[in-house]
């Protein structure tokens, strides 16, 4: 591993921050800010660290194709397309063939061809009504067949078959998981071998544990797993409206659980969540024979962080908080999973997503 590039897209400046990431004293060196459009949120990067897509979440939605220099991680526009609706999340493919996206308003999913040069088909090659309420995500497994969608609004995670070579979603009969009413199911993570799942609740605050039955192939749920800090004042959430639209929460939002973010260290020891209404960053240890969490530490970090990346090497954390000025780098214990805040950089404003590249 040569060179980590942190990227960050700031969504009312419309623009992508990035940073090259010093492992050796531990500290972010700002690069260029690149410009994408309005409301550029989620990023997503390509296997092989050479190419970043970034979706914008404001009229016309478009999906922004760079090319990553390996030698400064400075982003080269490659192309743009069209989108047809407003996508929360994007992620390419473990053969770096596809892209496939989630869109929260509209319920539906969608999978883009990408060429050799790293560029997106100017239409989607596939379209498939996601079957259920706000997918939140959408996330490929490590065998690269199976693709888990968390629904927000109807408590459920889906699976599908990903068939690589037509770039299809086929529902697989059996790959239905629900979690109680009002979890609201945002985020997830998997284990190294796959066998167990994490899903960040948005709306309790909790992380619900499945483990998967090496012989049948289902998820069984394991344990529900607590977040928020003992007394939290903090009261069940309720899902929101789109980013990008006018509509209101009918509920207060400052007394509401707002959880955004999950993510596990390369080696699987270790996994992270932030909250967004207190803005804290929760650490568990994982039970490596069991795939079970134990809540170990809470931080107070950048205010209302949507986004933290961890980089591939497994030594750092990288927040970024929407109603910051900053993001905030912290070198990872790889013993006790401890965080420690070693750098500070300035970013723009709504900084919301956050993504290491190695090269």
């Amino acid at each position: 591993m040569s060179s980590t590039f942190i990227y960050v897209s700031s969504a009312a400046d419309g623009d992508i921050c990035t940073y090259t990431l010093n492992r050796e004293v531990g500290k972010l060196v700002a690069g260029a800010r690149v410009p994408a459009g309005p409301l550029v949120m989620p990023l997503a990067a390509s296997p092989d660290g050479r190419f970043l897509y970034a979706a914008t979440r404001a009229l016309p939605y478009r999906l922004y194709n760079y090319r990553i220099r390996p030698d400064s991680g400075e982003l080269q526009l490659n192309g743009v397309t069209a989108l047809p609706e407003s996508m929360v999340n994007i992620t390419v493919d473990l053969t770096g063939e596809w892209l496939l996206a989630a869109s929260y308003g509209s319920d539906l999913l969608s999978v883009y061809r990408i060429d050799h040069g790293g560029r997106t088909a100017p239409e989607a090659s596939h379209f498939a009504k996601s079957g259920a309420s706000k997918p939140h995500a959408i996330h490929v497994d490590s065998d690269n067949v199976r693709v888990y969608v968390p629904h927000l609004g109807s408590d459920e995670i889906h699976t599908y078959r990903f068939d690589p070579l037509s770039g299809h979603l086929t529902p697989l009969p059996d790959g239905r998981l629900s979690v109680r009413a009002g979890t609201g199911p945002r985020h997830l993570v998997r284990s190294r071998d796959s066998q167990y799942l994490y899903v960040l609740s948005e709306l309790l605050g909790t992380v619900e544990v499945f483990s998967r039955d090496t012989s049948s192939g289902q998820f069984i749920h394991l344990q529900t797993a607590q977040s928020l800090p003992d007394g939290s004042p903090l009261v069940p959430g309720a899902p929101r409206a789109p980013s990008g639209t006018t509509e209101t929460a009918a509920f207060d939002l400052s007394q509401a659980i707002f959880c955004a973010d999950i993510q596990i260290t390369p080696d699987g020891r270790f996994l992270y969540t932030s909250e967004r209404t207190r803005s804290t960053l929760s650490c568990f240890a994982i039970d490596q024979a069991t795939g079970t969490l134990r809540l170990i530490d809470h931080l107070t970090t950048e205010t209302h962080p949507r986004s933290f990346a961890i980089d591939p090497a497994g030594n750092f954390l990288i927040v970024a908080g929407q109603h910051s000025p900053t993001i905030s780098l912290y070198s990872l214990d790889n013993s006790t999973g401890a965080l420690i805040l070693v750098d500070r950089a300035d970013v723009g404003r709504d900084a919301n997503w956050v993504t290491a590249v190695a090269v």
